[in-house]
């Protein structure tokens, strides 16, 4: 998934992306991945985050335990830090 611009930690933009993750995590874990991707079952879930700004520090906080809680169920979680236009 991608979060573009720059984080500024409000509890709508984290509950956007708290919702955003469920959703991400229940197609993985009720089933619907792998009736969809059969060819994939049994392999490891990732979920990354692109973004193109360095979390702040309260969503730092928050992304950290989604981490944690995604890794309680069995799927890693990332952030992707994009290079931003203009950098080398």
């Amino acid at each position: 998934m991608s979060e573009m611009g720059p984080w500024d930690g409000t509890k709508e933009r984290l509950l956007r992306i708290q919702t955003r993750l469920n959703e991400y995590l229940a197609f993985a874990l009720d089933g619907e991945l792998s009736r969809r991707f059969p060819e994939d079952v049994g392999k490891k879930v990732h979920i990354r985050i692109d973004c193109d700004h360095v979390p702040d520090d309260v969503s730092s906080a928050f992304l950290e335990r989604a981490r944690k809680v995604a890794e309680l169920n069995g799927v890693s979680l990332s952030i992707e830090l994009l290079r931003q236009l203009g950098e080398a």
